[in-house]
């Protein structure tokens, strides 16, 4: 509940003026700004979530929260964020907002900081603060009272600006997320004086905790389950807890389910335009005592992506001609005499082996589908070629740890780290959003893949699909 009293002298009659917007069993609070899509874009509530993503995103969201009910609350938020360029641990970001509710009018803008700490193996914690200043303007011409002819009413608007801040931090596991935060943490007290009248409101600081996870729930569909939870908490109102359940397919559609105790259920659509443009849209059926007459809420959200036009310019076939260039075939090739062994042994290899399995039925023949060939590769069992067996020990991740056994679909390798980076952002943008790289330091080549799965038939459905851009693809069965 948000309380704001206005106290105006110099009259005949003192006029106590209390602003109740929100009752806290219908809603947590409108101190701060409401969003629902922040799934997208966490950092408008945690700032320990600036950067979070691959490349900078700029968001804009608009949201009208009851729009039946004259002087309900509307939102307009504008905001950007990314890596820094020359150190991906740290994060940076603005963001700019209006909230107009009733007789108040607060227009915000501040920028953010994160920094990622690694704790040990997948474990990083992410540490964010935002600092601001905010215009907080109320507008006393807008009040109904009784009087309609007092000329001081209709005149006197207020304005003062105010500090703000927010804390916040994420502890990250793969793909699992929990974070918390602090908006408004100063706790500031916003005092419209004057010698005609005296106005104040307290901005009470909040806390936010949230939870979610990703995982596939069909990985030969790339289908994904994004199960999220949020509690918001403030002295004086009543906990509010959103309670969300969101599916994506291939990273291109979105939709999904969100209940939202004591107020309301809502329903989200998003579509990923092209690789760049992000549009969703979010509802509101308000299930509290004011349900019948709010008319509900509407969130609209518009995203942008950089970085991801010039990959969309190109045609399938030139990407793959990209991934050539310098790929492992290509390097192999025009590296010395030592590399240009190493693939001749290895083809001898792999044709030993092929001699092997067609001798297998033979007495004393044949030493079965899974016995690797010499040099620790062998062939597919079902003569596709596309298939190699490795030594997971052999490999290392992008963080410099153990890979876990599986397949792994490898759309090319790189001598320099660089290379393999740019070829790992590349195919992120063009819509593989898993796209990773790993590195074999015995034949000191990172080799980036786009999918690691323990699904067999997954990962040879996956690269059916990605040859038809990247022709000399493969799986790698790491044992």
């Amino acid at each position: 509940m948000i309380i704001a009293r206005y106290k105006i002298n110099n009259m005949k009659k003192t006029l106590l003026f209390f602003a109740i917007l929100l009752s806290g069993s219908l809603l947590f609070s409108q101190q701060l700004p409401l969003y629902s899509q922040y799934f997208y874009n966490p950092f408008l509530y945690n700032p320990s979530m600036t950067g979070i993503e691959e490349d900078p995103n700029v968001w804009l969201t608009h949201r009208q929260q009851w729009k039946d009910i004259p002087g309900s609350p509307v939102t307009n938020a504008l905001s950007v964020d990314g890596k820094l360029p020359a150190n991906d641990k740290i994060g940076l970001g603005l963001y700019l907002y209006q909230d107009i509710t009733d007789l108040i009018d607060r227009l915000g803008i501040g920028g953010a900081y994160s920094y990622k700490v690694k704790l040990s193996g997948d474990h990083y914690l992410l540490c964010g603060l935002s600092f601001g200043v905010t215009d907080n303007n109320i507008d006393f011409s807008r009040a109904l009272v009784m009087d309609k002819d007092d000329p001081f009413l209709y005149s006197d608007k207020r304005r003062k600006v105010s500090l703000d801040a927010s804390l916040g931090l994420t502890y990250m596991w793969k793909d699992l997320k929990v974070g918390f935060s602090a908006p408004q943490l100063l706790g500031n007290d916003v005092k419209f004086l004057s010698t005609e009248s005296n106005a104040m409101y307290h901005l009470s600081r909040h806390y936010l905790a949230s939870a979610s996870y990703s995982f596939y729930i069909s990985e030969a569909n790339l289908i994904k389950g994004m199960p999220s939870v949020m509690l918001r908490m403030v002295k004086g109102a009543p906990a509010q807890c959103d309670i969300n359940a969101i599916v994506s397919w291939k990273d291109f559609l979105y939709g999904g389910f969100t209940f939202r105790t004591n107020y309301a259920v809502g329903a989200h659509l998003g579509v990923k335009i092209n690789k760049s443009l992000t549009a969703g849209y979010y509802y509101d059926y308000v299930v509290s005592d004011i349900g019948s007459y709010s008319g509900g809420g509407h969130e609209f959200m518009l995203g942008y992506t950089f970085g991801k036009k010039k990959s969309e310019e190109k045609k399938p076939e030139e990407t793959a001609t990209d991934q050539l260039v310098d790929s492992m075939l290509m390097i192999l090739k025009q590296e010395n005499n030592k590399q240009k062994e190493e693939i001749e042994k290895l083809n001898k290899d792999v044709e030993e082996l092929k001699k092997k399995q067609e001798e297998n039925k033979a007495p004393g023949g044949g030493q079965g589908n899974n016995t690797p060939a010499p040099g620790g590769n062998s062939k597919d069992s079902t003569g596709t070629g596309s298939m190699l067996k490795e030594r997971k020990i052999d490999f290392k991740d992008e963080k410099g740890e153990d890979l876990p056994i599986g397949y792994y679909v490898v759309i090319g390798a790189y001598k320099e780290i660089e290379n393999a980076q740019a070829a790992k952002s590349k195919w992120t943008k063009i819509g593989y959003s898993s796209s990773k790289y790993m590195f074999n330091e015995k034949k000191g080549l990172y080799y980036v893949y786009i999918l690691e799965t323990i699904n067999r038939d997954a990962a040879t459905s996956e690269l059916a699909d990605v040859k038809s851009t990247a022709k000399d693809s493969w799986i790698y069965q790491m044992e």
